[in-house]
């Protein structure tokens, strides 16, 4: 018997398409996501010998940019998407980065075990159970004083920022971007206690990176 495609969880998980997901996220964000990329590695300063993880990695382009950072420590990207995995392995594994098939709100790791989480595009494919669940994991997993650096669809502040996120939620008839657009996502990492959390780069709009850090 096959191994099944996708972990169980009441999120989004593409699975079908992942092998297209390489060409058709640059054209989502516009030819922005490298960018939006570096600018969250910029955000979150990663340091040698550092364990770093990246929630909802997909095929890996985020957890690449970090561990291009870094001589020496650990990247480690999750999803619950089987393929998305098996590219992100083949295509981007390392011996600094790693990739592993796992779900953000029942993550693998132990107590206070992470230097850093960084996450792109993963809040709005999940319900706001899961949004909370997968916040109070990453607070979790994090060391004290650990950071996160963590960008997603967010309140849009112009015109086509509007244009392009009610877009996407009416076209997707997605809820969970429904949430994002009203700022929830981002209301669940300071609920489970993540502090100075701020607002900084944005892209297109509507998608912002935020950044913070447990208590120490």
């Amino acid at each position: 018997m096959l191994p099944p495609k996708s972990l169980p969880t009441k999120g989004r998980v593409l699975t079908h398409g992942a092998w297209l997901y390489d060409i058709l996220q640059p054209l989502v964000t516009f030819g922005q996501e490298n960018r939006l990329n570096r600018a969250i590695v910029d955000v979150l300063v990663p340091r040698n010998e550092e364990s770093i993880l990246d929630v909802g990695c997909g095929t890996g382009l985020l957890t690449a940019e970090v561990a291009g950072r870094l001589a020496a420590g650990r990247v480690i990207g999750i999803d619950a998407s089987r393929p998305m995995i098996e590219i992100a392995r083949r295509k981007r594994g390392t011996a600094i980065c790693h990739f592993e098939l796992a779900l953000a709100e029942e993550l693998p790791f132990e107590d206070s075990s992470l230097d850093a989480v960084v996450s792109a595009f993963f809040f709005h494919h999940v319900p706001m159970e899961l949004k909370r669940r997968s916040a109070r994991e990453i607070f979790r997993v994090l060391r004290p004083g650990g950071r996160i650096a963590i960008a997603d669809l967010d309140r849009p502040w112009t015109l086509f920022g509007k244009l392009y996120s009610y877009s996407a939620w009416l076209l997707l008839r997605q809820p969970e971007i429904r949430e994002n657009i009203e700022g929830l996502a981002f209301r669940a990492l300071l609920e489970v206690g993540i502090e100075g959390l701020t607002p900084g780069f944005g892209l297109l709009g509507c998608i912002r990176i935020w950044q913070g850090r447990k208590p120490t």
